[in-house]
């Protein structure tokens, strides 16, 4: 019911039309297990959510708009198969992501492009797409944060790896630079409040929208 009620003020307020995926649920099966629901139970769950927005969508006669779905690092299991993992892409779903913050190297154990070559080979689908989000936050108080110029080109270079691999990965559908706002209860510093940080991030918009390549980080 809340999905319906969203999707019909986006309706009625023309927003739907600027929509370019719908995104029902963050880290669905860490959330779910967090709140002691099942992976099969969730899976079950976002199955339900996506049939519901579709034939909304469908009977509204609004054209068909992807929907999207995240993992978190926690819940991939590179040793299983597409048959065999507790935690598949539920149906209905065209885009997929993985996320990891604070480090490109080493998320649970393992690099990013390790997952996202996993999703890809493993459980993506040939119709899927994989979308990327790029590290855009930092960890503490907004409201004592100082801009350290050494911290933060260590983040805009992790941030650079995700442009590289949108550039050079054509399942890559587009990337999501996580996250605008600040949030200060969950001591989340967005790049609204990193002038540095959010120059940089336009400066790499802009070069990947018109085709430049973007070259990995030197050091």
């Amino acid at each position: 019911a809340e999905y319906l009620s969203e999707l019909e003020a986006g309706r009625a307020s023309g927003i739907v039309n600027l929509i370019l995926a719908f995104y029902p649920m963050d880290e669905a099966y860490s959330n779910g297990i967090s709140h002691n629901i099942s992976p099969s139970d969730m899976r079950n769950q976002m199955e339900i959510v996506a049939r519901t927005i579709q034939i909304s969508m469908a009977l509204s006669g609004q054209p068909a708009i992807p929907l999207a779905f995240s993992f978190s690092t926690g819940t991939i299991d590179l040793t299983k198969s597409r048959s065999q993992t507790q935690f598949p892409i539920p149906e209905g779903y065209d885009y997929v992501g993985v996320d990891c913050y604070g480090s490109w190297a080493n998320c649970s154990g393992h690099s990013m492009p390790t997952y996202f070559d996993y999703i890809e080979n493993t459980l993506m689908s040939p119709n899927h797409r994989l979308f990327l989000f790029g590290d855009a936050m930092l960890t503490g108080s907004p409201a004592s944060y100082v801009q350290s110029v050494p911290q933060e080109e260590q983040a805009i270079s992790r941030l650079r790896s995700y442009f590289v691999r949108a550039q050079t990965d054509p399942r890559v559908v587009g990337i999501v630079p996580f996250i605008w706002q600040s949030v200060p209860h969950l001591k989340i510093i967005g790049t609204r409040d990193r002038p540095y940080f959010q120059a940089a991030l336009k400066d790499l918009a802009k070069q990947y929208l018109k085709g430049e390549v973007i070259l990995p980080s030197s050091g």
